[in-house]
């Protein structure tokens, strides 16, 4: 009879023990950060230029430092009359985003229906060739204005950026 209690109070407090550790809840940990590009090393960066700091984390999930979505898309595809494809990479809580929906929600659309709600979607990043066929047009533009190419290219990213709602 002792013995049973003993072996009952100790399958009790293992029983516990599992129910107290389960029903915790750990918050999610960061796996990967993609830290923001250096502005002088965007056009020289074979990698995506990540405009927006933004984590993948243990649960599956990515999070800027405000939001987080279930999703990192990568769309490609190719813009009118550019030379090569262009990669934009969007946080989303939604799963399909159309190659035409981000690159006007990238900044390229004067219509603010065309962006993304910042809880729904957030554009982090472009990659390296859409700004390679940005930088060969502003070359041939160049030839006839004699402007600085690199320097209203980045320019033009950067008020993008601002210019973006949730940015």
């Amino acid at each position: 009879m002792k013995k049973r209690k003993i072996v009952l109070s100790i399958m009790i407090t293992v029983c516990t023990m599992f129910c107290l550790c389960g029903c915790s809840q750990k918050e999610p940990s960061v796996v990967r950060t993609y830290e923001k590009t250096d502005s002088k090393e965007a056009f020289e960066n074979t990698e995506p230029v990540i405009m927006v700091k933004h984590y993948e984390m243990s649960d599956g999930t990515w999070k800027t430092d405000d939001y987080t979505y279930q999703y990192r898309l990568e769309i490609t595809g190719r813009m009118n009359n550019a030379e090569k494809d262009s990669t934009f990479i969007f946080l989303s809580n939604i799963e399909n985003i159309t190659f035409d929906q981000a690159w006007k929600a990238a900044g390229f659309s004067s219509n603010m229906d065309d962006y993304f709600d910042v809880e729904v979607a957030k554009f982090v990043a472009a990659s390296s060739s859409f700004h390679a066929s940005v930088n060969r047009s502003c070359v041939r533009s160049m030839r006839k204005s004699r402007g600085n190419c690199r320097r209203s290219i980045r320019s033009r990213l950067f008020r993008l950026r601002k210019k973006a709602p949730g940015s």
